[in-house]
């Protein structure tokens, strides 16, 4: 009969972990704590007002022979004031991408007014030492 030798499983310890990419990650993290039913209000509010200008565009289409200038006048605000809403959202998405391209941005980094040039200490190496210190 033969016998059965069972080897033993090498286990690495390690002694702590490496998480190179979750601190990464971690120092971009936002915590961010809107007030999301104000948001919603405000949105609805907005909603409800270009549905009501549309709605009245309607109404004076259905009646549009006894005021068809009138139901044209709506008519134009309405599609004014819905493209109004647009346009301002999307200025406000591009101003928030100026933002945080502004943040992310290295020229303000190098402002000319605070830095100096070796060539003023050329003459006087002793005012090098005495600032350094």
């Amino acid at each position: 009969m033969s016998s059965l030798t069972f080897l033993l499983i090498f286990i690495p310890n390690i002694a702590s972990r490496d998480n190179k990419i979750i601190n990464r990650l971690g120092k971009t993290k936002k915590e961010l704590y809107p007030d999301l039913l104000a948001e919603k209000e405000a949105h609805n509010k907005e909603l409800r007002k270009i549905a009501r200008a549309e709605e009245m565009a309607k109404v004076l289409y259905v009646n549009k022979e006894r005021s068809s200038s009138l139901y044209f006048c709506v008519l134009t605000f309405a599609l004014s004031w819905t493209f109004e809403y647009q346009a301002k959202e999307e200025l406000r998405q591009k101003q928030k991408f100026r933002e945080e391209a502004a943040k992310k941005s290295y020229d303000s980094l190098f402002d000319e007014s605070n830095m100096r040039s070796n060539q003023v200490y050329e003459e006087n190496a002793q005012a090098l030492e005495d600032d350094f210190m």
